[in-house]
């Protein structure tokens, strides 16, 4: 069963929601599937689930890459735009950096972001947009994406975790084949709140952004807690 709150937590009137499932039926599959995320954006999983939908599609990683330097063929194309939640994504990427503090990632999220948000460079493009924690937490929302590829919904693979990256930037490989049991929808509480200080502290804008675009009241809290203190 899904849950509503966080369901609900990026956008105020979801367009996945359960009644519009019967509205989509694509009878092929994409010839190919592209798929943009920042590192340590859980895309090495979310992936997986996409190949094991979408068999006859050839699939693409591209990780990292800024969606203004796409440049795929547009014909029997379709590019997922994965992001994460940000405070998840820099926990998880603060973890595995064991708290170094670098520009490039942290711009390549907030560019995917504003993309992902609102449409700036692919709109020539069949996009379909991915909430990795959505993904994670709701049964819905994942077979909703897997119609909008044209693929076949199945749960193989849910509970495996990739070895990509050496697996969770928290956990490793220890919960392969229980993934489901990991709080990857909290692991901005399992780090120093001082690596968010800092965060935010360069980096006004994206405060703004995120606050503003992609935040639940609860992670807008703990925000502005951090910076009140």
């Amino acid at each position: 069963m899904m849950n509503r709150r966080i369901c609900q937590c990026f956008w105020p009137k979801p367009d996945w929601d359960l009644p519009i499932l019967k509205y989509i039926n694509l009878k092929k599959m994409f010839d190919r599937i592209y798929h943009i995320a920042p590192k340590r954006s859980g895309h090495a999983w979310v992936g997986h689930m996409i190949k094991s939908w979408c068999p006859d599609s050839v699939y693409h990683d591209m990780e990292n890459c800024l969606p203004e330097n796409v440049d795929v063929p547009i014909d029997g194309s379709v590019i997922v735009l994965q992001i994460r939640d940000l405070l998840n994504w820099y926990a998880s990427y603060i973890q595995r950096r064991e708290g170094k503090f670098n520009r490039r990632p942290i711009q390549a999220w907030h560019k995917t972001a504003k993309e992902f948000h609102q449409t700036l460079y692919l709109e020539n493009y069949r996009v379909v947009k991915v909430m990795y924690d959505t993904f994670f937490d709701s049964k819905t929302y994942r077979e909703y994406i897997c119609a909008q590829l044209g693929g076949k919904y199945t749960e193989k693979g849910l509970n495996k975790i990739k070895d990509n990256g050496r697996g969770s930037s928290f956990d490793g490989m220890s919960f392969d084949g229980r993934a489901q049991n990991m709080s990857v929808l909290t692991r901005y509480l399992q780090v120093d709140p001082v690596h968010f200080v800092r965060l935010f502290k360069e980096y006004s804008r994206l405060k703004e952004f995120y606050l503003s675009n992609m935040s639940t009241q609860e992670k807008r809290n703990f925000v502005k807690s951090l910076i009140k203190n």
